[in-house]
């Protein structure tokens, strides 16, 4: 896999492959009061697996969803049922709001053969493709982990970038007559700090 998307009619016409693994990263803000399992095991891309993002990451801290160690993401990744060769095609019932996490987790970890599925689940149903119901039991598959430092930042390298302003953010180039911010986006924020988008 070389581009971060994969279309439902690539996914459609390799699914079932041996070295082909799909899983929901499902995952809905508290306020939503939607349960991304309960509805992953009312209905599911068949043979996914369901990615939890509140329970794959570091649970020695109070912050949601932190990276987990490594060794825990190999044994919770391989309990998924996804080995080392596997390319992994990941989704979320929104479109592309936490399947987009999810991707970026599995590359922070080394694996890229990770693609995110273009228009989700939500285009995979509106297509009229297959979908099952259940929770599978995958069998569970050896799982090599090692972090990308180089895709990751803590607090003291936020800080040290601050201080030494080694690193830029960019925003896109925004299109249409005028350049300014929409007043619905428009935010003052602290020069060295970056906008939340």
């Amino acid at each position: 896999m070389t581009s971060p998307l994969v279309t439902t009619d690539w996914l459609a016409a390799n699914l079932g492959r041996r070295n082909v693994r799909v899983v929901d990263g499902s995952w809905h803000m508290p306020q939503l009061k939607r349960d991304a399992r309960t509805e992953f095991a009312q209905a599911h891309i068949p043979g996914a697996a369901f990615f939890d993002i509140d329970a794959i990451a570091d649970t020695r801290t109070s912050l949601p969803h932190m990276l987990p160690r490594p060794s825990e993401f190999a044994r919770s990744v391989g309990s998924l049922g996804i080995g080392d060769g596997d390319r992994v095609v990941v989704y979320d019932s929104r479109g592309i709001i936490s399947a987009a996490r999810v991707w970026w987790t599995f590359r922070a970890f080394g694996h890229d053969a990770v693609a995110v599925l273009d228009g989700g689940f939500p285009r995979w149903r509106a297509e009229g493709r297959p979908t099952e119901s259940g929770t599978p039991a995958p069998r569970p598959r050896r799982f090599t982990a090692r972090l990308r430092r180089r895709l990751v930042r803590d607090l003291a390298s936020i800080r040290g970038n601050l201080a030494k302003r080694a690193s830029r953010c960019s925003t896109p180039a925004r299109t249409g007559a005028s350049s300014a911010p929409s007043p619905s986006r428009a935010r003052a924020f602290a020069p060295g700090t970056s906008p939340e988008a």
